[in-house]
């Protein structure tokens, strides 16, 4: 009976066999890699770990034309290690919100401290304290406004054999 228990908890930790992920399959046969269409963002690494990062602009059987950022080229199929494609994962804005507040914490920072040690009295400080509050707020509003980052995972298409 105990033995049936641990069977039934063991199962339940590990789910059920329909939801597992399939092992991934990467591919050694170029087929893989001509079968993608022109446009698809894509990342080559080359023999001496050289990135290059792109579009397919045409995939044939000895090379693959890419366009990059400021031009196009060809590589060569000997020279290509493996083909990483790239697909949209969501984006993120956060990232961009909380460096705009860190930004304007830092700017306003030293005028705050300036401004606390000019202070004769040392009674009003209200200015002060309100100066390196705003800052970091209106960075935050000047990140959130501008456009989300995209974000990308990265799934292998062909490694070479």
């Amino acid at each position: 009976m105990r033995n049936l228990a641990g069977l039934a908890i063991a199962g339940l930790l590990t789910g059920c066999a329909a939801h597992q992920q399939p092992p991934r399959i990467i591919s050694t046969d170029w087929a893989a890699v001509e079968a993608l269409g022109p446009g698809t963002k894509v990342v080559l690494i080359e023999k001496d770990d050289w990135l290059r990062r792109g579009e397919i602009k045409s995939v044939s059987a000895a090379a693959i034309t890419l366009r990059e950022r400021t031009r196009v080229s060809v590589v060569s199929r000997a020279e290509i290690w493996r083909v990483t494609v790239r697909e949209p994962a969501g984006t993120r804005r956060w990232s961009r919100v909380v460096k705009g507040a860190a930004t304007g914490a830092a700017i306003t920072a030293v005028p705050a401290y300036l401004a606390w040690g000019v202070d004769e009295n040392g009674a009003n400080r209200a200015g002060t304290v309100q100066l390196f509050l705003l800052g970091p707020a209106i960075g935050a509003a000047i990140g959130s406004m501008q456009a989300p980052e995209q974000v990308y995972r990265e799934r292998v298409v062909y490694i070479r054999p």
